[in-house]
């Protein structure tokens, strides 16, 4: 099998409590079967206390219960993992332990990301000097399932087409990308605010900031090549490395679940477009336009949009 994967992934190291945003809190925990069987053989009153904490969730699956907050309840006061402390990494489920990696399969070819929810990858990914990505490809015996001839064609045409893609985002002309990626300028402003209300969230906060959002998208649209212009070279920068982003995420992963390429470009440009608007508003609201700020909101969004496929759905239609 062959895994493709981005060089900075070798570089990112978790902060563990010192995160200002702990990927411990804010989501549904879900517990892949191998680790339920751990939890159910944990011994003693420590193994008691643990499936204490366990539910089912809507669709029957185990899950961790979340407390106030929505914290895990293995997470102490210092944001560091009381199952880890106790019994190490191998008591952790699958979603846990492999967070903020994700791994996308088709046949013998998986790409590995990491998502901008994290904000340790955020502040890793954001502050490189421009320079395209370097990709880096191993290759192990694992056996992926297999594809027909067709599936193979698709597979090889489509990684031809994200490659390419990832290219021009660096090799065109400034212009070429501003209109091809479309955050600085959309017609599409209308349909985009009319989807937005129509997102689910993790937290109220998102919520009620979309709603400001939409209340400022006078102001946004007509101050925003004044943004622009005040911080030219590290909007494109930050857009190029957003873009590439988001075109080697979905490119491969909506080939899987067969999603059309036009769906997944209306999504991607979306995206640009609600993430350069957020930046906008917080530099009109505070005067500031820093790395931290597109940090920042592309953690939100991530966290917001990408964790929920109903809202990637939502906005890819």
């Amino acid at each position: 099998m062959v895994h493709e994967y981005p060089e900075y992934l070798d570089e990112f190291e978790c902060i563990g409590g010192h995160c200002t945003d702990t990927c411990c809190s804010g989501w549904e925990f879900d517990i892949d079967p191998e680790t339920a069987e751990i939890y159910k053989e944990l011994p003693g009153e420590d193994g008691e206390y643990v499936r204490s904490k366990l539910t089912h969730s809507e669709d029957g699956s185990l899950c961790i219960r979340p407390v106030d907050g929505g914290r895990c309840p293995f997470l102490n006061e210092r944001n560091l993992c009381d199952l880890i402390l106790k019994y190490g990494d191998n008591v952790l489920s699958d979603p846990c332990a492999e967070y903020p990696r994700y791994y996308t399969d088709y046949g013998d070819y998986e790409a590995v990301d990491m998502s901008l929810s994290c904000k340790e990858v955020g502040r890793l990914f954001f502050t490189r000097d421009g320079r395209p990505t370097v990709y880096k490809k191993v290759e192990d015996d694992m056996v992926g399932d297999a594809l027909s001839a067709d599936e193979k064609s698709r597979l090889a045409e489509r990684i031809k087409v994200r490659d390419g893609m990832i290219r021009e985002i660096y090799s065109k002309s400034e212009e070429l990308f501003i209109n091809d990626a479309g955050f600085l300028k959309s017609d599409e402003d209308e349909a985009i605010f009319s989807k937005l209300c129509e997102l689910e969230y993790y937290h109220y906060r998102w919520d009620e900031y979309l709603k400001k959002l939409s209340e400022a998208r006078p102001v946004i649209e007509e101050r925003s090549q004044e943004f622009f212009d005040a911080g030219r070279e590290d909007i494109l920068r930050w857009f190029r490395y957003f873009s590439e982003y988001l075109v080697y995420r979905y490119t491969l992963s909506d080939l899987a679940a067969g999603v059309p390429i036009e769906d997944t470009m209306r999504f991607i440009k979306r995206s640009l477009r609600i993430v350069y608007m957020a930046l906008c508003f917080r530099w009109i609201a505070s005067g500031e336009s820093d790395v931290e700020s597109m940090i920042d909101i592309a953690h939100y969004y991530s966290k917001e949009v990408e964790h929920n496929l109903w809202n990637v759905a939502t906005l890819r239609e």
